[in-house]
């Protein structure tokens, strides 16, 4: 669970995921330790389930981190009354009772296990999580009452709606915005002059180290001699350095004083501990004095990983940047074995973007420690050992999705007024935290016969993103309620600023018109036109083109920064060289207010209202690419890179990752090392050329519109079985195919689930050409099989030799290219299906199924069945509802994958596998009429065809149809569910912590435990 440094830090942790909702398994989990950027937030979408609620735990692809469930759950409750058509679908507000029960059911997307034609909803679905239920701040239990109230208003509107037919206004379907706690609170002027009397306290300067922090023969026998002196313990030699700079906390104000501006703050007892005693390494075992030997000296016989050696001298000159600034201390490679239960790990080098004064990006390289590699002891490494639930909780991979939902409501609200981006980044970060005794002996690399022990915490730790965090989090939360006070700088103005600081970069073209943006889902309080938000130890600043606010926003990130760190002494001052808190090359360059910026290894810009990716990324990636497939494969270490660096691209097309999925399987680092060569096969070349295309989107930039959670804005239902397909949107566009006798897989229950997934794409692609011309709709595909609902999102469980595999890889590349080409986002739910009535009716004619239909018994002609739905079931169709043909392209696209099913089936039957043997999947066909009909699967009979003269003559008894308002229901409210199940921290970030307002922005809403996270008496 360790972070992994990489190109613009968190990022190689993958914050994938477009915020496409589908229900394809379980419902979103809900983090709560260890989350990385990854919080994939599409993956969160995508493993959405109505059906048994909630994952124990979850990990999106290429992400170290997992994330647990909590357990502030609510009851389900059964629907008031029984009649079909008289009942709500179970979600009125009234009904919705909260409890703190946790649900354990989990479901998993199958694969090939519906054996039924038309049971593949969920009989289990129940309600999920609000996500404010459980807090103690008055202002979000404000916000759910508002919520339920906005529930239960729309569904008595249901009740009044006028006419006979199904309403064709979407908004109906989707009337409610979630609202959040807003936190319009103002700090008290006491608070105010408390931050001004410490921001013009001076700080003393700590005193010299009995260390030396130099390189050579010299300094290691030096700093061998204090640590025998000391028996041997770092940790008895740091007390013997108290008030020096190797003290902890010596990089942070005086607690004295971080009381008085923090001390309300949630975080304030964990930073305490970490000050006063160093941050320790909390394990679940500690491994014992001959153990610790055995593994020590397995990494010393070793070596470093490939990566160093082949870097080596920019390794040394790290190590010696590390050492100048007393972040290490050498000493001779034997002496490491005096030092109790000392550990040794690798040392390697990745690759990162910085920022040059000028804005241009440059690249640089990393020193880290993996403390994830052990060779000895199965579980001798430090991150297999570490206790996650002993450090705080982390938020900050809901970062970037956050700040693009604030843009998008900002841009609503003021539609011409510029979007300012600033991003601080607080230098050397995770070095201003020094390592507890224990951990300090347990950070040791070892170059060239000089070990270089770490006082301060290393990359690569998993202990250590939690607990910087908990500080860069504090101090986002410091810079908002300052940002929220009556702070003015001309008064107290942050030493680092400088009035070039303030000035706003021009845009590219002053002319650009400012683009559209399109309400989320979600309602982001603006009681402030600035927000501030954080991610490990970059400080993003979001303020609207306020001339007096903006210069005043300049000033906040900064004085936050000052208050909370000891200020840079001069450098004759300075003991140790020290860096400047904020470096001044990155303040110059990002800390300007711009309109376009880099942030998280994203651009964004705010004018034209789009998220791309840097040219510098693209050509880089393009060029990788172009190379593996010019010489046909890679290095599985080679993959695995440029999976994960297609994995974050991802996250402006989701679609794209299921053209991952065979080469994920390819590269398992379990079964492979990672210098084995692998040989791609054609279809994953293929694969790889569409990424191509991918990247170039990505370059082109996604609109922030596409990238918020929204309310649909176009619906269609479909269904399907062994004997046909069909559908309708509700703009009215009806259609039905039928499987014709003379195929394979007619009556074929086993392929009912790629049938299932091809009518929702044909949805999809009714819904892309009905929208065409507007701008970025949000198309929700309804469907009753969670597999074709899973599948929409990710075809990776799939095997090579289902039968399914080959169409429904097709299905999605068709989808993926008509979506990107459209500019839309999608998204799908899961629909029970005994209120899909009128799609199912459209799958099927006649007593096929054993049973006919009372509109389709006698096998109308089109224009038949249209006139017949519109005389018995108006409540359930739009009033344009007509069945008609499919577009050429359409019809060509269906009759394709329709061939393809058919093959893979006869190929299955001469060489079948392991997978036909199971129940539900094979066996012959069910028992169909004798009498022939026309091979064509590309369509039902036209208008002016008559009805067969074979089909049941008597009309069947009338079905118990469901009712309109029950339809529009399941849909609406299980949408809003869905909606509820997102912790609002994902959407939007608390205000008012440093003051002891409101709960800290987390995963429950609750602050982090004020109690120690560990006894002081343990601490050594």
């Amino acid at each position: 669970m360790g972070y992994r440094a990489g190109e613009d830090d968190g990022l190689q942790t993958s914050y994938d995921g477009r915020i496409l909702l589908s229900e394809a398994g379980s419902n979103p989990p809900v983090p709560t330790r260890g989350i990385g950027d990854s919080t994939s937030f599409e993956h969160l979408a995508t493993s959405f389930g109505e059906s048994p609620t909630g994952l124990d735990s979850f990990s999106a692809p290429g992400d170290p981190f997992q994330y647990q469930k909590d357990s502030s759950h609510v009851t389900p409750v059964q629907p008031k009354s029984s009649d079909k058509h008289d009942s709500g679908s179970g979600f009125d507000s009234s009904d919705w009772i909260p409890d703190s029960q946790q649900f354990s059911a989990s479901i998993e997307t199958a694969d090939e296990t519906q054996d039924h034609p038309r049971d593949s909803e969920d009989p289990h679905a129940t309600e999920t999580d609000d996500p404010l239920r459980g807090y103690t701040d008055t202002r979000a239990n404000e916000a759910r009452a508002r919520n339920l109230l906005r529930i239960q208003q729309a569904n008595e509107a249901d009740e009044k709606i006028l006419g006979k037919y199904l309403p064709s206004d979407v908004s109906l379907f989707f009337p409610i915005r979630i609202s959040a706690p807003i936190d319009d609170l103002k700090p008290d002027r006491q608070w105010l002059d408390e931050v001004a009397e410490i921001a013009s306290t001076e700080v003393a300067v700590p005193n010299p180290p009995s260390l030396s922090f130099e390189l050579g023969e010299q300094a290691e026998k030096h700093n061998q001699q204090q640590l025998a002196d000391s028996g041997g313990s770092v940790g008895i030699l740091l007390r013997k350095n108290r008030g020096t700079t190797m003290d902890h906390g010596s990089e942070f104000r005086p607690l004295s004083q971080l009381r008085k501006v923090i001390g309300k703050h949630p975080a304030f007892k964990f930073l305490c501990e970490v000050f006063r005693h160093g941050l320790p390494f909390r394990v679940k075992r500690e491994l014992s004095p001959e153990e610790c030997k055995i593994e020590r000296e397995s990494n010393l016989n070793r070596g470093n990983h490939r990566s160093a050696v082949e870097n080596i001298d920019k390794v040394k000159e790290l190590l010696a940047k590390e050492v100048k600034h007393g972040f290490s201390f050498v000493i001779p490679r034997e002496a490491v074995d005096s030092i109790p239960r000392a550990l040794v790990q690798p040392c390697g080098i990745v690759s990162q973007f910085s920022i040059n004064s000028d804005g241009s990006r440059k690249k640089k390289l990393r020193l880290t420690h993996d403390m994830s590699f052990c060779l000895a002891l199965k579980d001798g490494s430090i991150n297999e050992r570490i206790d996650m639930e002993r450090y705080p909780e982390m938020v900050y991979g809901w970062c970037l999705i956050r700040v693009i939902h604030f843009v998008v409501e900002l841009r609503a609200a003021h539609p011409r007024k510029k979007i300012f981006i600033m991003k601080f980044d607080y230098s050397d970060a995770y070095r201003r935290i020094s390592h507890q005794g224990k951990a300090a002996s347990q950070s040791i690399l070892v170059v060239d016969g000089t070990a270089y022990v770490s006082l301060r915490m290393a990359f690569g730790g998993s202990a250590n993103p939690p607990a910087f965090c908990a500080f860069s989090e504090t101090l986002t939360d410091l810079a908002n309620d300052l940002s929220s006070s009556d702070y003015d700088p001309v008064e107290a103005p942050c030493p680092t600023v400088e009035e070039h600081h303030c000035e706003p970069r021009p845009y590219p073209i002053e002319e650009e018109a400012f683009r559209e943006a399109i309400k989320p889902a979600f309602e982001v309080p603006l009681n402030s036109t600035s927000k501030k938000d954080c991610f490990i130890d970059d400080v993003i600043s979001v303020a609207l083109e306020l001339e007096k606010s903006l210069h005043r926003q300049c000033h906040v990130v900064p004085m936050a920064v000052h208050l909370l760190s000891r200020p840079h002494a001069t450098d004759e001052k300075e003991p140790i060289p020290r860096r400047e808190l904020l470096a001044p090359e990155k303040l110059s360059a990002e800390g300007r207010p711009s309109e376009v910026a880099i942030i998280l290894g994203w651009g964004m810009d705010t004018r034209k209202l789009i998220l791309f990716l840097p040219d510098d990324k693209y050509r880089a990636w393009k060029a990788d690419l172009e190379d593996t497939i010019q010489r046909g494969g890679d290095t599985v270490h080679g993959l695995e890179s440029l999976i994960g660096r297609l994995n974050h691209a991802s996250y402006l097309i989701p679609l794209s990752r299921h053209f991952l999925n065979e080469l994920r399987r390819r590269v398992d680092p379990s079964k492979r090392r990672s210098r084995e060569k692998i040989r791609l096969s054609r279809s994953e070349i293929e694969d790889l050329k569409l990424w191509i295309d991918f990247l170039q989107v990505a370059r082109s930039g996604i609109s922030l519109n596409l990238l918020t959670v929204r309310n649909p804005s176009a619906l269609a239902w479909s269904d399907s079985c062994p004997y046909g397909l069909g559908g309708y949107t509700l703009r009215g566009w009806a259609w039905r195919i039928r499987i014709p006798k003379t195929s394979p897989i007619y009556g074929l229950n086993s392929a009912n689930n790629v049938l299932e997934f091809l009518g929702m794409a044909v949805s999809i692609l009714l819904m892309i050409e009905e929208t065409k011309g507007e701008p970025h709709p949000c198309l929700m595909a309804l469907g009753d099989n969670t597999s074709a609902i899973g599948w929409i999102f990710k075809t990776g469980r799939l095997r090579k030799g289902s039968i399914y595999y080959q169409a429904a890889k097709e299905i999605a590349r068709h989808i993926t290219r008509e979506a990107m080409k459209a500019g839309v986002q999608i998204c799908a739910q899961h629909l029970k299906g005994e209120k899909n009535d009128v799609a199912d009716a459209l799958t099927y004619e006649g007593d096929v199924r054993g049973e006919a239909n009372e509109l389709t018994f006698d096998k109308p002609t089109d224009d038949v069945l249209t006139h017949r739905f519109h005389n018995s079931v108006p409540q359930l169709i739009p009033e344009n509802f007509r069945i008609s043909q499919l577009p050429c392209e359409i019809d060509s696209f269906v009759s394709q994958t329709l061939r393809t099913i058919e093959e893979s089936l006869e190929r299955s039957r001469k060489h079948p596998g392991p997978s036909q043997n199971e129940p539900g999947k094979s066996g012959n066909p069910l028992p169909v009429e004798s009498e022939s009909e026309t091979n064509s699967c590309q369509g039902s009979p036209g208008g002016q065809e008559k009805s067969s003269q074979r089909a049941s003559s008597s009309r069947p008894e009338p079905s118990n149809w469901t009712g309109r308002t029950e339809l529009l229901r399941s849909v609406r409210n299980r949408w809003l569910q869905r909606l509820f199940g997102l912790p609002s921290a994902m959407w939007v970030r608390r205000s008012g912590q440093t003051t002891g307002k409101v709960p800290c922005t987390s995963a429950t809403g609750e602050p982090i435990p004020t109690s120690p996270l560990y006894p002081v008496s343990e601490i050594c």
